[in-house]
């Protein structure tokens, strides 16, 4: 059976996009291929924990008037928005049992989705489905899924644990570790986003890279031939490094790109040719930071005694003008670019929804500061700028 749910109306004071239509027939997903579909794109506000700070909600925006926010995401099905981010309704809100247990979320302004280990993928408001894995491309469980939102074109990888990669909608095959005898399993994905002179004023991302990280911390990248190949612009995802030869003291369980894709020029820290070639952070489950390429260290909770492990990480998008000579990018940007750009930031989510942020990354709200008592968070997504 499958499902297309209509969301509640909008309220009072909340910034949402309407009209999005339903799922076409060429969408409707098989019996086995569970979906929810926002056709209004709604949003609803729900209740602050603690009035004047942020917080997150289960049943609608967590905080409306905050100036950002974010999507946590359970394994069961249930959607929490933290901050001023949509709540377009969940599984659990609508009394769905998932095919399979939940491993991630993936957000833009308009939706998001939901995955499973199965490789189900339910959908939500203005992001529409664009397929599943079906069990007979499976031969370990999906793990994660990674959002490609390129031109009003919409589309997702799911990765599975033994580093196969499938695409659907708007992304390219691009390749997989799927014929590599891994040391140990998968654990994330992460994309590169286009070059941000080229996207400032929209924020529209244009992926032509991926990374996908093991629980030792070895990481594989997978790219197109080369910038603006296929017509997209992008940012190869080179290989800068990983924790494969490292002793941990405990694994990664996620990795975020950098947003920083600049050019700036040559001679530069992070860079030896005419565009930077990104960079990356991979997040421990003790919530340890390991920087490659121009992804800076910003701070990490290695130090600090947690309540519950990490279970994923995204980076901020915010690339605020702050002078000249930051850690990453010297001197000005080219003509009509917005120069000398901070390096972002980064936060992290625990299995509790416990939500630590750093550098430019805004703290919008966390599940217990929001009296909400859970322990099976497992992804955190954007649907607002951080």
């Amino acid at each position: 059976m499958w499902y297309v749910v209509l969301l509640g109306a909008i309220s009072t004071g909340v910034l949402v996009l309407i009209g999005v239509p339903a799922a076409e027939a060429g969408q409707v997903p098989t019996n086995r291929s569970p979906h929810v579909v926002g056709t209004t794109g709604a949003a609803t506000n729900g209740m602050l924990a603690t009035p004047g700070q942020p917080g997150c909600s289960a049943t609608g925006v967590g905080s409306p008037t905050a100036s950002t926010g974010y999507v946590l995401a359970g394994a069961d099905g249930s959607v929490y928005s933290c901050g001023n981010a949509p709540w377009y309704g969940s599984l659990t809100s609508e009394h769905i049992r998932p095919e399979g247990t939940v491993v991630g979320i993936a957000a833009c302004g308009n939706g998001y989705w939901l995955a499973t280990s199965t490789g189900a993928v339910y959908s939500f408001g203005g992001d529409l489905y664009q397929g599943r894995a079906e069990p007979a491309q499976l031969r370990s469980p999906v793990v994660g899924i990674t959002a490609a939102i390129c031109q009003g074109w919409y589309g997702y990888w799911l990765v599975t644990a033994d580093g196969a990669v499938l695409d659907f909608g708007a992304t390219n095959p691009l390749g997989s570790a799927g014929n590599i005898q891994l040391n140990k399993a998968l654990v994330g994905m992460a994309a590169t986003p286009e070059p941000l002179v080229e996207c400032f004023a929209t924020r529209l991302y244009c992926y032509q890279g991926y990374w996908l990280a093991a629980a030792d911390g070895g990481v594989f990248n997978y790219s197109d031939p080369g910038p603006g190949a296929q017509g997209y612009n992008g940012s190869p995802a080179y290989f800068l490094g990983s924790t494969g030869c490292l002793k941990l003291n405990q694994p990664i369980v996620g990795i975020a790109a950098s947003p920083d894709t600049t050019y700036v020029g040559t001679g530069t820290a992070c860079n030896s040719g005419p565009e930077s070639p990104g960079g990356y952070w991979m997040v421990a489950s003790d919530g340890g930071i390991f920087a490659f390429g121009n992804a800076p260290f910003l701070g990490s909770t290695g130090c600090i005694r947690l309540n519950r492990p990490i279970v994923g990480m995204v980076d901020s998008p915010d690339m605020t003008t702050v002078g000249t000579n930051t850690a990453c990018i010297s001197g000005a940007g080219p003509a009509g670019g917005p120069a000398n750009l901070l390096p972002g930031g980064y936060m992290m989510v625990a299995s509790d929804g416990g939500v630590f942020t750093f550098g430019n990354a805004t703290f919008a709200g966390s599940l217990p500061g929001s009296g909400i008592a859970v322990d099976d968070i497992v992804g955190v997504g954007l649907s607002s700028p951080l």
